[in-house]
């Protein structure tokens, strides 16, 4: 059912070194990037865009390439998600589920919050390095959230 259905676009662009035709055809194929010297310049693997498409895929998505060397590029993800009507029946599956959550920015704190709250999910900070085994219990948590760095 088209109606249920909305389309959300990423798109991310740079003004780097670019690629050409024969590169832009390749970059999806694990450990690709542009030459080896891209490898030792800017680092990385060549597993990133690989792994999206794949990911991409699952979800009947679509990811596109456009670059220009010397110029940049232009990374463009096409994604349809089904439009929930109502989540009630989501809130209260997880209305008993509390969620640990260690990061030392307020800003991801929140984002983080804000979203498992919208399921129901009870929040709460955690310092991780000073956290006991006990502490997570007595807060009955389901799970933990924790920023890496």
């Amino acid at each position: 059912d088209l109606q249920n259905i909305c389309h959300v676009c990423v798109i991310v662009e740079d003004e780097g070194i670019g690629m050409d035709e024969e590169t832009q055809k390749r970059v999806f194929e694990p450990f690709t990037q542009a030459d080896t010297s891209t490898t030792r310049q800017y680092g990385g693997t060549g597993l990133g865009l690989s792994i999206s498409r794949n990911y991409i895929d699952l979800m009947d998505g679509q990811i596109n390439v456009e670059s220009c060397p010397g110029k940049g590029t232009k990374i463009s993800v096409n994604i349809p998600l089904e439009i929930s009507g109502n989540n009630n029946n989501l809130k209260e599956s997880y209305q008993n589920y509390s969620c640990g959550i260690s990061t030392s920015s307020n800003i991801t704190y929140d984002m983080f919050e804000s979203h498992l709250s919208r399921f129901g999910v009870a929040c709460s900070r955690l310092d991780l390095l000073s956290c006991a085994k006990e502490e997570i219990t007595n807060k009955n948590i389901n799970l933990i959230l924790s920023e890496r760095k």
